[in-house]
Parts: C-alpha cells; structure tokens; sequence
C-alpha cells in the first residue's frame, strides 16, 4: 500500500510540483488507509499525515509508518510546515481545486502567500482509478 504514496510523489516531481496538500477523504483513505479527518502533506521524497481529530483511531487504521502521523489540526501550520521545507520559492503547491469551496481556496491561498496554487486532482483521480 505504501506504493501508492511513492507513484504519488513520482508523478509530482514528473508534473513539477514542489508539494502536494490533500484534504480529500477518498484521497486520503486511498494513500493512507484511514477515513478519520486528516490532511496528507505530500513532496517528491516525503510526506506526512496531519490529523486533526481521532489520532487514536488513525494510528490503528493506517498502512503508512507510525511515524509519518502528526495530530494537527490547524491547517496553517500544516502548510508552514510543508512550505518551510522547500528550498524552491515561489513553490508549486498542488491542492485539489475540484472539492475546495470558494473560501477554503482563499483561506489557502491567504496561508500560503507566494505559492502558486496549482490544481493536483488529475493526477490523484488518475491513479485511483
């Protein structure tokens, strides 16, 4: 199961994305095995489940290592943690323009000022189906 986070990170360094934020929960049931709310913090060589509620439970549903979950859930710190981390500016965060609501985009965008908002869905419904 783990694979599928690797194809992930393979198909965002070949798109030329610097990171990916996943909110989807189908998106992140799929990569992670859990359903508990949660955001999937992706780059080219690592990434990082933040959940924001039922850790406990989280931490006994998923197939990714302990160590790779966090309990957070404040998003802006998910997304300082994610940028901070990049060498690269203005980063190309790819997010999952097709679920966000108008003012999820725009709380994002005011979190993450600088960084180029780019649109990630096609490549995680690709590899879903």
């Amino acid at each position: 199961m783990e694979g599928r986070i690797r194809v992930l990170q393979q198909r965002l360094a070949d798109e030329g994305f610097d990171a990916a934020l996943l909110v989807y929960s189908r998106d992140i049931l799929y990569y992670t095995g859990t359903a508990q709310p949660s955001c999937l913090a992706v780059t080219p060589d690592d990434y990082t489940l933040h959940v924001r509620s039922g850790f406990d439970f989280a931490a006994q549903d998923v197939f990714i290592p302990r160590v790779k979950l966090v309990e957070e859930r404040r998003i802006e710190k998910v997304l300082a943690g994610l940028l901070g981390g990049l060498a690269k500016r203005p980063a190309r965060l790819g997010i999952e323009l097709d679920i966000l609501t108008a003012e999820q985009f725009d709380s994002l965008r005011k979190a993450c000022p600088g960084a180029d908002l780019v649109n990630v869905s096609y490549v995680t419904l690709e590899q879903r189906k």
